[in-house]
C-alpha cells in the first residue's frame, strides 16, 4: 500500500515536471516567434525608409541628369526630357507644398520652406542652363566630326539655335517664369493672403506679404537672368563658330569650341562666363558707379561691339551671295534663320545703349553703330 502510494506520489510529480518543462518551452518558443517579428519588422521599416529616401533622393536632385548623347537625335530628345523632368520635380514639390502652407497660419510655420523652394527654382535652373550649353557643345562637337564641308557645317549650326536656344529656350521660360513662379504668386497673393485679410492682423499680414513679395520678385530676376544668361551663350557660340566655318577656317571653329568648353566649367565653377553678353550687362549695371567716369573701355562692352559688328559682315555677306543666287536652295534654307539672328543680333547692340555708358564706350557704340549703318546701307540692306 505504502509502495503504491509512493507510485502515485512520483506520477504525479513526473507529470508537474512535465507540464511545468512544457511551460517553459512554450514561453521560449513565444519570446522566440516575438523576437522575430520584431526583426523582420525593423528590416521592412529600414527597408521602407530606404526606398521612400531614395524616391526623395530621384524627385529632388533633378540637377543629376546627365548630359549625353550619340546622335544629333539623341542628343535633342534628351534636352527636351531634361528640361521636362526639372519642371516635373518641381511642379511635384510645388504641390507638396501647397499641402503644407494652405492656410495663413501653416504658411507662416512653414515660411522657410517657401523661401528654400524659391532658392532651389533658381538652382534647378542655373543647373539646366549650364546643361543646355552643354547640349549645344556636343551637339557642334558632332557637327565637327562629320565628313561633310565647312558649309554643310555652317548651315547644319542652325540646329543648335533652332532646337537649343529657340525651342528648348523658350520651353524652360514658359515652363517656369511664365509658369511655376505665376502659379506661385497666384497661390499666395490671391489665395491665401486674400482669405486672411479680414481675420490677420493688418502689420503681420502686410509683413508677409513683403517677405513673399521680395522672394518671388528676387527669384523671378534671378530666374529671367539665369535663362537669358544661357540662351545669349548659345547665340554666341553658334555666331562665332559659324563665323569661322562660313570662312572655311575648321581649326578655328575647333578653337572656338574649346573656348566654350572652358567657359562652361567656369560657370560651373562659379565663375561668369566672358563671352555672355547679358551677364555682361548685369556686372556693368553692378558697377556703375565705379565705372560711370571711367575713360577707359569695359572689356566686356568692347567684346560685344566687336562681336556685333563681326556677325553683320558675315549677315551681309550671306545677303550679297543670296541676293546673286536667289533660287539657291540652299541658301534658300538659311536665310529665315539669318535673319532672325540678324534681328537678334540688333536687339541685343540696341539694349547697351539704355545702359549707364561712360564717354569712352558712348562715343565706340556711336563709332560701331555708323560703321554698321554704313555697312549696310552700301550693300542695300534696311538698317534696322
Amino acid at each position: 500500500m505504502e509502495n503504491e502510494e509512493k507510485k502515485i506520489e512520483n506520477t504525479k510529480i513526473g507529470k508537474n515536471e512535465k507540464k511545468s518543462t512544457l511551460k517553459y518551452l512554450i514561453v521560449g518558443l513565444v519570446a522566440i516567434i516575438i523576437i522575430l517579428i520584431v526583426i523582420v519588422s525593423i528590416l521592412l521599416f529600414k527597408g521602407k525608409n530606404n526606398d521612400n529616401k531614395n524616391s526623395t533622393t530621384i524627385e529632388n536632385n533633378a540637377s543629376n541628369i546627365a548630359v549625353k548623347g550619340s546622335s544629333y537625335e539623341e542628343l535633342t530628345k534628351n534636352a527636351e526630357e531634361d528640361e521636362k523632368k526639372v519642371v516635373a520635380t518641381l511642379e511635384s514639390e510645388f504641390e507638396n507644398l501647397k499641402k503644407e502652407t494652405d492656410t495663413y497660419d501653416k504658411y507662416v510655420t512653414n515660411k522657410d520652406k517657401v523661401k528654400l523652394f524659391y532658392d532651389k527654382i533658381v538652382t534647378e535652373t542655373d543647373n539646366f542652363g549650364i546643361r543646355l550649353r552643354e547640349y549645344s557643345l556636343k551637339y557642334a562637337e558632332l557637327i565637327m566630326q562629320e565628313n561633310i564641308s565647312s558649309n554643310d557645317k555652317y548651315k547644319k549650326l542652325d540646329d543648335i539655335y533652332d532646337e537649343f536656344y529657340g525651342n528648348i529656350g523658350d520651353d524652360i521660360y514658359d515652363d517656369i517664369y511664365d509658369g511655376i513662379l505665376d502659379d506661385l504668386y497666384d497661390y499666395y497673393y490671391d489665395g491665401i493672403f486674400d482669405d486672411a485679410y479680414n481675420t490677420v492682423p493688418y502689420a503681420d499680414l502686410s509683413s508677409t506679404r513683403s517677405n513673399e513679395y521680395k522672394w518671388c520678385s528676387n527669384a523671378r530676376s534671378d530666374v529671367y537672368k539665369s535663362i537669358s544668361n544661357s540662351r545669349s551663350d548659345i547665340y554666341k557660340f553658334c555666331s562665332n563658330v559659324g563665323s569661322k566655318l562660313y570662312q572655311e577656317k575648321e581649326d578655328k571653329a575647333l578653337e572656338e569650341i574649346e573656348e566654350f568648353r572652358q567657359d562652361i566649367e567656369k560657370i560651373k565653377n562659379g565663375i561668369s562666363s566672358e563671352n555672355n553678353i547679358e551677364q555682361s550687362m548685369e556686372n556693368k549695371q553692378e558697377n556703375t558707379n565705379a565705372t560711370s567716369n571711367s575713360e577707359e573701355l569695359n572689356t566686356d562692352f568692347k567684346n560685344a561691339m566687336d562681336s556685333y559688328e563681326k556677325y553683320i559682315d558675315e549677315y551681309i555677306a550671306f545677303m550679297k551671295k543670296y541676293s546673286e543666287n536667289p533660287t539657291d536652295t540652299s541658301l534658300l534654307t538659311q536665310y529665315a534663320s539669318m535673319l532672325t539672328k540678324y534681328q537678334q543680333a540688333v536687339k541685343d547692340f540696341k539694349n547697351w545703349n539704355t545702359k549707364n555708358l561712360n564717354k569712352a564706350e558712348q562715343k565706340y557704340y556711336v563709332e560701331v553703330q555708323t560703321r554698321v549703318t554704313k555697312k549696310l546701307t552700301d550693300a542695300s540692306i534696311d538698317v534696322q
